[in-house]
This record gives C-alpha cells, structure tokens and sequence, in this order.
C-alpha cells in the first residue's frame, strides 16, 4: 500500500477511495476528461472476414463544419474575458462595478470605436488594478471576443495587428436596415 510522510517522519498509509465511491466516480471523471478532447472520428476498417452487420457505428455526431479561426481567437478571448474581466464587467458582459461590454451600453459606448481603439483600450487600461498584465495576444483574444459578442464582423483569420488597424467601426461596417 503506498504511503506518505507524517509530521513525525513515520509513513502513514495513502487514503484510498471506497470501491463503491471509486466506481460512481470514475465514469463521470472519465466523462469529464474525454469531454475536453476533440472527437475525432475514422472509418474501422473492416477485414474481408468480417460480416457488415458486426461492424459498429459511431453514436457520437461529427461537428458541420471544423471551427474557424475568429471562433477558436473568440474562444480564447472568452477564456480571458471570464478570468481576467467578468469579476468588473459580469459573466455575461452585463457590467458590474466596471460598464456592460453588450448591448446598448457596449453600442453607446463603443459602437463608433474602431476595433483598434477598443483593442488599445484594452491593452493600456485592463483589467483596472492590473493595467498592462494581458499579453498583446490575451489582447487581440478579448477584443475578437467582445467584437464577436456585439455582432462585428471578423476577419476570417481572426485578428491580428496587421488587419486589425483596417477594421471599421461597427456602425460603418453593418449595412442598416430601414
């Protein structure tokens, strides 16, 4: 049975899950882990001895169409946002102590922003009791994400310093509707 050191400098035996315990845990653990890994799917090949009725089918759906990468930078951004952020501007960018980042608030305040500017923004004054923590890419992730939540269009490579300064502002880039 492993063991582990003591204050007193004897082993003391390693606690161990109950068998019951272990076997209610494990699955959902496993659930958890698995969760996080991408699926990939590939055709079993299938021998000339194998009958076509024994062959299995996955149950597990294929994503439509592989993530682009403004989705994967927004993904991220999000990441950023929720540690770096949420705790001023609420999980939901519904803004707390610091303004809302969605909605009419984001729309009165920044709608007429270029990105660039809501990308200084960030960059030189966030988060507020930590300025200039955020790495220039931690950056770019947030504002692709904020962009993204406020229905701003992305560049399809997700944003980076050189398309980022030829982004116009929301209200020039979104045709209005009469």
């Amino acid at each position: 049975m492993p063991t582990r050191p003591t204050h007193s400098g004897r082993r003391a035996p390693l606690p161990t899950l109950r068998p019951a315990l272990r076997s209610a845990l494990l699955p959902g653990l496993l659930a958890l882990g698995l969760a996080a890994l991408p699926v990939v799917a590939a055709p079993a090949p299938v021998l000339a001895s194998t009958p076509a009725s024994a062959t299995l089918t996955s149950t597990v759906p294929l994503s439509a169409a592989p993530l682009s990468a403004a989705q994967v930078q927004a993904a991220r951004g999000e990441t950023v946002y929720v540690l770096a952020c949420a705790m001023c501007h609420g999980d939901r960018l519904e803004g707390i102590s610091g303004p809302a980042l969605r909605g009419e608030s984001f729309e009165a305040g920044f709608a007429d922003l270029p990105p660039l500017g809501l990308h200084d923004l960030i960059r030189d004054t966030m988060p507020q009791d930590q300025r200039g923590t955020l790495s220039p890419q931690e950056v770019l992730d947030v504002t692709a994400y904020l962009l993204g939540e406020n229905g701003h269009a992305l560049p399809d490579g997700g944003l980076n310093a050189a398309n980022l300064s030829g982004l116009l502002p929301r209200r020039q880039d979104t045709p209005t509707h009469p």
